[in-house]
């Protein structure tokens, strides 16, 4: 798993300060010196551990001298350039060649992408602008081949890096924006707050002081959602320098103890170095000699330490100052000489402007215009060369003062004119910066009402979106649920009817069973009638040869009882009232006179008997049926003219 650390490493400017001792004016200069450069902690997590920057170098380094020579490897090495890159930059620049090298033999194009960015990056860090953007640009079109919108981030921040270290803060500040664009879109605040951190140093490098603030504390607040307590740190440096140049001395100096307990923390030389020196600026503008002179001869030590020449030299022309201050004159001319030494050796020319000017002041404190002069007039040559008008007016001024001092009043006026004309014109642009500074906020805040005012009228579209597309979800879902209640209640209809048809079923089934019982029983009635009726004609029959037999008249009386046994009817009534529920008691409630044997009559005729049937049954003659079907209609109130089978089956019964 890859994760990326991007750190904006930072050094700064500081304000050029006046201090009155016992009536005269001494002006004492601080380096003007910029330092803004990227610099990228990549920490792989490889399979097994990942390694802290301070604590596991020596595991790291017995790692690697057992890995083979594969990506595992370029891990590992990634870690140890970021672990030596501030305190041992040529080893961090000898693990990058080697990343470098595998990445190429194994044909990784991210590490390869990633190699020439930390080569650029180590090449920033020693003012090797040229070299630095030649590394960045590699480094993008690596990633640019390969679609690796991060590395292409990396690369375009470093760029931007090196043209704001050369002064062109507009090709930094576009290339910067085009960073923030791509990190918002991908809602990464962590690398989205580097961003603004850079897009501060930018406004304050060029005086919008205001903004530069305001973008440090957006920056500030973005980083304290992250564990990530060196960038806080630097984060904090930087608000400090703008504190500084806001006035705010207490402020600015807070925030500097803060970071530095960062710093020393992690090891963090150069960092220190820087830091320290700043603070050694703060304490000297508070009064508070001791402990500036401390802190500026730690930072001495630090820069030297991290083999940054830069920071060195310009903490050295700090001491130099202060030495000043504390009429220590031989200290201030050995610190100064040192520190115009390193500058001339390593080209910094605004340095080299910086330190002359101070031991121009130096020589004309101690009484030495000829040499004060001579310095001065390498500075305002210097200066030109560069375009370094504050330089060039402190120059003029203290070589006036020369002049004064050796009576060339002339040549002194005419330089005091110089100073007063650059000086006018630096108060001019200052003021035109603060007018521009104004304007850009200005445009800024209209800018930003302008895109609250989109992101409300995009808010409320995607809300209308929203409502829409809820609206016609739940429409769909009601469509859904109005479908599925269709269908379920077709279901329960269907279920409804078939079970209805099937208790129809049963029902018609039950009474077609009950009309067969009924049928059954009283075809059996007629057969034991006609049985018994047959037996005992036999008997009387036999009655006529035998007339005093007591067993015939026992036998005769048995078979008449059985005849009228009531019983066989019972379970025929049952059956019946099974069947036609009601209809007994319909009949009764139509002719309550009518009489048992009627109503048996009445259900044999509603079961379609025919009379020799009837007759059996009811164990009378085919004639004695008509008697009583004409007995049965008077009962019933039918003319002769109506049916009794139809006035039957058309009487209605519960």
């Amino acid at each position: 798993m890859l994760y990326f650390l991007m750190r904006f490493v930072k050094d700064f400017s500081v304000n050029l300060y006046k201090i009155e001792i016992q009536g005269n004016t001494l002006q004492t200069y601080a380096i003007m010196r910029k330092y803004v450069i990227v610099a990228v902690l990549v920490v792989l997590n490889y399979s097994g551990k990942s390694y802290a920057q301070t604590d596991r170098i020596d595991s790291l380094l017995q790692v690697y001298t057992q890995q083979p020579g594969d990506t595992t490897k370029m891990a590992t090495l990634t870690h140890l350039i970021n672990a030596f890159m501030y305190r041992d930059p040529e080893r961090s620049m000898a693990f990058a060649r080697e990343k470098l090298t595998l990445s190429q033999k194994l044909e990784f194009k991210k590490g390869e992408s990633l190699a020439n960015f930390h080569m650029g990056v180590l090449q920033n860090n020693r003012d090797h602008y040229d070299s630095a953007n030649i590394f960045f640009s590699r480094a993008y079109d690596l990633a640019m081949n390969i679609s690796d919108t991060m590395r292409m981030v990396l690369a375009v921040n470093g760029m931007a890096t090196t043209y704001l270290n050369t002064g062109d803060f507009s090709a930094a500040d576009s290339l910067n924006d085009i960073n923030i664009a791509i990190l918002q879109r991908r809602n990464d605040e962590y690398r989205l707050a580097t961003g603004y951190a850079m897009k501060s140093q930018i406004n304050k490098e060029q005086g919008n002081l205001i903004i530069a603030y305001n973008h440090a504390l957006e920056a500030l607040r973005l980083m304290k959602e992250f564990d990530k307590p060196v960038r806080m740190a630097d984060i904090l440096l930087q608000l400090a320098v703008i504190e500084q140049e806001l006035g705010n001395i207490s402020d600015a100096i807070e925030h500097s103890k803060e970071a530095l307990q960062i710093y020393r923390t992690h090891g963090d030389l150069m960092y220190q170095a820087v830091l320290l020196g700043n603070l050694g600026d703060l304490f000297t503008i508070q009064g508070n000699f001791n402990e500036a002179q401390d802190v500026l001869q730690e930072s001495v030590v630090m820069a030297d330490s991290a083999g940054n020449l830069s920071v060195k030299a310009g903490t050295l022309n700090r001491l130099g100052n202060l030495y000043m201050l504390r009429n220590q004159f031989n200290q201030a001319r050995i610190a100064l000489e040192e520190g115009l030494e390193i500058t001339s050796r390593i080209g910094d020319l605004p340095g080299k402007v910086a330190i002359l000017n101070t031991i121009g002041m130096l020589y004309n404190k101690t009484g030495d215009p000829q040499q004060a002069i001579q310095s001065l007039n390498e500075s305002i040559r210097l200066s030109e060369q560069v375009n370094l008008r504050p330089d060039k007016s402190k120059a003029y001024l203290q070589r006036s003062l020369s002049h004064e001092s050796m009576g060339m009043h002339q040549l002194a006026l005419s330089d005091f004119k110089m100073h007063k004309e650059l000086s006018d014109s630096i108060f001019a642009t200052e003021k035109m910066e603060q007018i521009e500074e104004l304007r850009i906020i200005y445009e800024t805040e209209k800018k930003d009402q302008e895109i609250e005012i989109q992101r409300f009228h995009i808010e409320l579209l995607a809300q209308k979106e929203k409502n829409n597309r809820n609206r016609i979800i739940l429409l769909s879902i009601l469509l859904v649920s109005s479908v599925i209640t269709v269908i379920m209640v077709l279901v329960a209809l269907r279920q409804k009817l078939k079970r209805r048809k099937l208790e129809h079923e049963i029902t018609r089934n039950m009474l077609a069973l009950k009309k067969r019982e009924i049928t059954t029983q009283v075809l059996h009635i007629a057969q034991k009638n006609d049985l018994l009726q047959e037996l005992k004609e036999m008997i009387q029959e036999l009655k006529s040869e035998c007339p005093n037999s007591n067993l015939q008249k026992r036998i005769i009386n048995k078979i008449n009882i059985d005849i009228n046994n009531e019983n066989s009817w019972e379970r025929f009534q049952s059956y019946f009232e099974d069947l036609h529920k009601g209809f007994a008691q319909k009949i009764k409630d139509i002719a309550p006179e009518i009489s048992p044997g009627e109503l048996r009559l009445i259900s044999l005729l509603k079961m379609n008997l025919n009379s020799q049937e009837m007759a059996s049954v009811l164990n009378i003659s085919q004639e004695g049926i008509k008697k009583a079907r004409y007995r049965l209609r008077k009962k019933l109130g039918l003319d002769t003219t109506e049916s009794l089978e139809d006035f039957l089956n058309n009487i209605r019964f519960s």
